[in-house]
């Protein structure tokens, strides 16, 4: 057989799934005809595949060499590079691909995808977006994402993508939302209710489609709203984030909550020691590692199930349940002697029920440590910009005097950061019953 009717036989196995016959018939070729370049190519593709990468690269880049105007051989250079974690390299064979053919629409989208997710450059992305989109106008999935890549930037350009998902598939609820809150960022809230509207009409029932027409027409959500929304929205929300948390949450936010709350009790509670303590809202366990030390056992309660096996792993806690935290206190048969609710408040508004559900489960002389975002003025407030509560000192002295809790120490704070800017909080030790 020639070289060429055996590359044929190799391509057709390479179709077929069977890697290893393709492989052994490219390096039956190269044996007899070292630079041919197809073979050596297909090897790279396969190679890459199967998740060989040093095998792919070589071959990649001795195919590179023989033909360095091949866009498709530079674009998977490009791939292997990115599948490596070697961004710069990536980046690199990408815009040499685009050089030689910019309609070539996976090198288009993997660059975009670099320049969004690594780079934090919304506008040179949107660039290779907007390209991509061009070559492929009515694939609903690829243009959804390119608007959720942008978003995660916090850049208007995610609009005009979303608004293009929407055109292309009208019934796909989760595009209303994450077009309303894009619109909502950046001042637009009639247009946003616009959306919000259209979005109620496919599914009157949709927790975060009600929540956020709330927003938009400038209304507190009322509890039950705000209680679905937590159920459903937020508790996806925090799945999705569950893995990139503890990095978002304490490196780039600062949270400072894990290192004031055991401070404060250390602090304020003499001979400090808990038999039982439940940890409201555990998220991935930060909190709980940092109690560990002056607890006999801890319990966790997080409504995220992804949270969950994180703070699993760490091994802080005797016990995790998963539900919504009222609920499942409500639900317990247990009483503990340290309540802890840290960056929970803030999604909850009301707090009558979370108090009422602590007091029930409560042992003689228990504590209660809680963090809020600080307003002025009465009651509680919810902030239209980042979706939170923030609560008045005095409203939370009047929740827990209605349950017969008494307020012992209240210590200003700086909870997280969030736009360059220091979030005012407050750390509270209350005495329950």
């Amino acid at each position: 057989m020639t070289p060429n009717q055996l590359f044929q036989k190799a391509h057709a196995s390479y179709v077929q799934g069977d890697f290893p016959t393709a492989i052994k018939v490219c390096k039956k070729i190269l044996r007899t005809n070292q630079t041919y370049l197809n073979a050596i190519s297909l090897l790279g593709t396969i190679y890459a595949e199967t998740g060989e990468l040093p095998e792919a690269k070589k071959y990649l880049e001795k195919a590179d060499r023989l033909n360095p105007a091949s866009a498709y051989i530079k674009g998977n250079l490009g791939n292997v590079c990115k599948m490596q974690n070697d961004f710069h390299s990536a980046r690199t064979y990408y815009l040499q691909a685009l050089e030689l053919d910019n309609n070539v629409l996976g090198v288009n989208i993997n660059l975009g995808n670099i320049l969004a997710h690594v780079d934090k450059d919304a506008e040179a992305a949107s660039r290779c977006y907007r390209k991509a989109a061009e070559i492929k106008p009515d694939d609903f999935d690829l243009i959804y994402s390119f608007g959720r890549s942008l978003d995660i930037l916090n850049t208007a350009a995610a609009i005009d993508y979303y608004k293009q998902a929407l055109n292309i598939n009208p019934s796909q609820i989760d595009v209303y939302s994450d077009l309303a809150l894009a619109l909502l960022r950046t001042k637009r809230s009639d247009e946003a209710a616009t959306y919000l509207r259209l979005g109620l009409d496919k599914s009157p029932n949709n927790a975060q489609l009600r929540f956020c027409l709330c927003v938009a027409e400038g209304r507190t959500p009322d509890e039950d709203i705000n209680t679905e929304y937590i159920n459903s929205s937020v508790q996806k929300l925090f799945d999705i984030y569950a893995k990139d948390f503890d990095n978002s949450l304490v490196d780039k936010l600062q949270y400072s909550a894990p290192v004031e709350i055991p401070q404060f009790l250390k602090e304020t509670v003499p001979d400090i020691h808990f038999k039982s303590c439940v940890d409201l809202g555990c998220g991935t366990g930060l909190i709980g590692e940092e109690v560990r030390s002056f607890c006999d056992e801890i319990t966790g309660i997080d409504i995220s199930s992804e949270m969950l096996s994180i703070a699993r792993a760490k091994k802080c806690y005797e016990d995790l349940q998963h539900g919504e935290i009222i609920e499942v206190l409500n639900n317990s048969s247990r009483r503990y002697d340290l309540f802890v609710a840290a960056e929970v408040i803030n999604y909850i508004g009301a707090l009558e029920k979370l108090f009422c559900a602590v007091s029930a489960k409560a042992n003689p002389n228990a504590l209660f440590v809680i963090t809020t975002e600080r307003c002025e003025g009465d009651g509680y407030v919810f902030q239209k910009e980042s979706f939170r509560y923030a609560h008045n000192r005095e409203y939370v002295e009047k929740v827990a005097a209605m349950n017969g809790s008494t307020i012992l120490h209240v210590k200003q704070i700086k909870l997280r950061m969030e736009n360059n800017t220091w979030v005012a909080g407050e750390l509270f030790l209350i005495k329950v019953n």
